[in-house]
């Protein structure tokens, strides 16, 4: 499934107001301080919605991954309007790879040279707000406000199986405070 054109335009609007040729990392990490979030100056609840709406993201119950084919997608839908690069690498010796996007060639072969260096004035972003234009704040908006509404009927459902379980004939109630905890964990 290819990415739908109001999500790469609003990747594009995020990227370009990025400081050119610094490697960012899609996550917040202790051993790396130059993070796309903070770089875009979006909360993370934004943050995440829109890499999972655009499939950069993918949940998989606690495992989070990010899909290469779709940075190269957006990589290659922008070409000629804004050049990015992707990368994945280590950043500590027996870390896990992790995925980096620089606007315009990097400075830096690589994350990891990029840094030992020595770079300031990365803390800020370029800009005081993300560089979104009202629509496709509007956007981002809805899409927050739907995901939300999903994970609370997610959230609503799993209840009412607990609920149902616990009102069964075979068993009229749970045998403990512990119990009814496991249960609901089984339905979430």
């Amino acid at each position: 499934m290819i990415m739908k054109e109001n999500l790469v335009e609003i990747l594009r609007q995020l990227l370009t107001g990025l400081r050119r040729n610094l490697w960012y990392t899609f996550i917040i990490t202790s051993s790396y301080e130059y993070n796309l979030q903070a770089a875009t100056s979006l909360n993370a609840e934004e943050y995440e919605t829109l890499l999972l709406a655009s499939g950069i993201m993918v949940k998989k119950g606690d495992t989070t991954v990010y899909s290469n084919s779709k940075l190269e997608y957006l990589q290659g839908i922008l070409r000629g309007r804004l050049d990015i690069h992707i990368c994945r690498s280590k950043i500590d010796r027996n870390g896990i790879p992790l995925y980096f996007i620089a606007v315009e060639h990097p400075t830096f072969r690589n994350p990891s040279l990029q840094a030992k260096g020595n770079i300031t004035g990365i803390d800020e972003p370029n800009q005081p707000s993300n560089g979104l234009d009202d629509e496709s704040i509007r956007l981002l908006e809805r899409l927050c406000t739907e995901r939300a509404s999903a994970t609370k009927a997610v959230e609503r459902s799993a209840i009412e199986r607990v609920v149902l379980r616990f009102e069964s004939p075979k068993k009229s109630f749970f045998s403990s405070v512990e119990e009814f905890k496991y249960n609901l964990f089984l339905a979430l």
